[in-house]
């Protein structure tokens, strides 16, 4: 009777077994391979957000934080050197707005009220950029070593 249950499975041709094996190996040993792209990928776009223009810099920075990393160490790395860059962004835009309202404080077409808010929130970001600064570069050492990519 149990000859009969072993016969009744059916046999699998040797090269479907070893083609499934090596699927299964593959996919075990890709899981390596995408953490160590992921952090290139990472490190790559990272380096493209420096640039002269404002607006350039929001959208690049915006893209960046959206882009959706599997690896934890490479998304916990993305929320700290976003923090940052966003906290330069805002202390930059409120920097130029005020500089702006000034302008035209001096040119007599405006009360300078918002000048000291403006002034106020970018001390405010730049604060939080110094908070980020370190979080983002240690992340940023972290995956350079590991991946051996250096800037």
């Amino acid at each position: 009777m149990r000859r009969e249950r072993i016969s009744r499975i059916p046999s699998v041709d040797p090269w479907i077994g070893g083609a499934a094996t090596i699927l299964l190996l593959s996919l075990c040993a890709c899981s390596g391979d995408r953490e160590v792209n992921e952090a290139r990928l990472f490190l790559d776009r990272y380096d493209t957000l420096q640039h002269p223009s404002i607006e350039v810099r929001r959208s690049r920075l915006d893209a960046f934080r959206a882009m959706a990393f599997r690896s934890e160490e490479v998304r916990a790395a993305q929320t700290r050197c976003v923090e940052l860059h966003q906290a330069v962004l805002d202390a930059e835009l409120a920097s130029t707005r005020a500089a702006d309202e000034l302008g035209r404080v001096e040119a007599g077409a405006a009360p300078p009220s918002g000048v000291e808010a403006l002034l106020r929130q970018s001390q405010e970001a730049v604060g939080r950029a110094e908070e980020s600064r370190e979080g983002c570069d240690q992340a940023l050492a972290e995956l350079r070593t590991r991946h051996g990519r250096q800037p």
